[in-house]
């Protein structure tokens, strides 16, 4: 059995990283991006070489990092990492969150291919099926994209290119004397391997397309989901128990797929608003670390703290409509409408 485990990993690590290749090579109409979370053992604020015995570990505030990454012909080991470092605790990390940021991912691209490739680990908030609602909704407001394939490796997948990308954060950062988040961000920034750091992302409310979703039993224990739009323009979904070698090629199988929406859902009614941040708690915490740390973090450090806080969400809700809709979200940010789909050459 363990022989087998070992084999199914070995496989499923050769469909990734065959798949990467594809989404570099621009014959491939198709793109490839990987999500994950850094424990955040390696950015709790203030990070320090030498911490002191009065600011315990508790005292600290977390800084959830998110990784977004993009294979692209580009990029320190041909990926585009995009950073999303969020305090914890403002914002909850549900699937609305997951989804947000594969969407503002998606304004970064140069083009909208006709096909994207997520590859996620299988925590709640990315396998559920708010997230297959909220990428079938994104395929309703983006003509260009035809379908999302959801690929979820096995439980002990062992170092995929998000935990090397860790490592190489994890390990620079214990060199280094962090005291807040700005000062965190430009840590990441300063790394050849980081493309980006967004500190504010808009996320998106998307709850109230659950009661629309059709919740078939067994879904979510699959490893391979497909959500594709039709040719009648419907949204369809389609799985397999593992992802398998059928989607290197593009190939037509037989697995039987089926709307994912009920027949009282019209996309065109529907618009997620962006949530607002909660940051109260987080100040209090502050606080109480300024105490703890009194004499090590400065004015300057709470500030920083602050500034950041206040800055989550800013400028989503006082300059952009709350109700604004994915399709128009995208356009905000530049994006080109994609280029004309074509099928992955065997």
């Amino acid at each position: 059995m363990w022989k087998l485990h070992l084999k199914t990993i070995s496989q499923q690590r050769t469909i990734v990283e065959s798949l990467c290749k594809q989404s570099r090579d621009k014959e491939f109409d198709i793109t490839v991006i990987l999500m994950d979370e850094m424990s955040n053992k390696h950015s709790k604020l203030p990070l320090l070489v030498n911490r002191p015995k009065s600011i315990s570990d508790g005292d600290r505030i977390g800084l959830d990092l998110t990784t977004v990454q993009v294979a692209k012909n580009q990029g320190t080991h041909k990926y585009i990492n995009l950073e999303y470092p969020i305090i914890q605790g403002i914002t909850g990390h549900d699937s609305s969150y997951s989804v947000s940021l594969i969407m503002d991912a998606l304004t970064k691209l140069d083009a909208i291919p006709s096909t994207i490739y997520l590859i996620l680990d299988s925590c709640g908030s990315n396998k559920s099926f708010l997230v297959f609602g909220a990428l079938g909704f994104i395929l309703s407001k983006v003509p260009m994209l035809e379908q999302f394939i959801l690929l979820y490796p096995s439980t002990g997948h062992t170092h995929n290119s998000c935990d090397g990308h860790f490592g190489v954060l994890s390990k620079s950062s214990m060199k280094k004397d962090i005291y807040d988040p700005e000062e965190y961000v430009q840590f990441l920034e300063s790394l050849p391997s980081v493309t980006q750091v967004e500190k504010s992302p808009t996320i998106y409310e998307f709850e109230n397309l659950r009661e629309y979703i059709h919740k078939p039993a067994g879904l979510c224990s699959n490893g391979q989901i497909i959500i594709a739009r039709a040719s009648d323009g419907d949204i369809h979904y389609s799985s397999s128990s593992t992802m398998n070698a059928s989607v290197l090629f593009g190939v037509e199988d037989n697995r039987i797929s089926s709307r994912l929406f009920t027949s009282e859902f019209y996309t065109s009614s529907f618009s997620p608003t962006i949530r607002s941040a909660e940051s109260s708690q987080v100040k209090l915490k502050l606080e109480s670390l300024m105490r703890s740390g009194k004499g090590m973090l400065k004015n300057e450090n709470h500030k920083r703290f602050i500034d950041y806080l206040d800055n989550m969400g800013r400028k989503d809700t006082s300059d952009n409509d709350p109700t604004l809709t994915v399709l128009k979200y995208l356009e905000s940010c530049g994006v080109n409408a994609g280029r004309i789909p074509k099928r992955p050459r065997p």
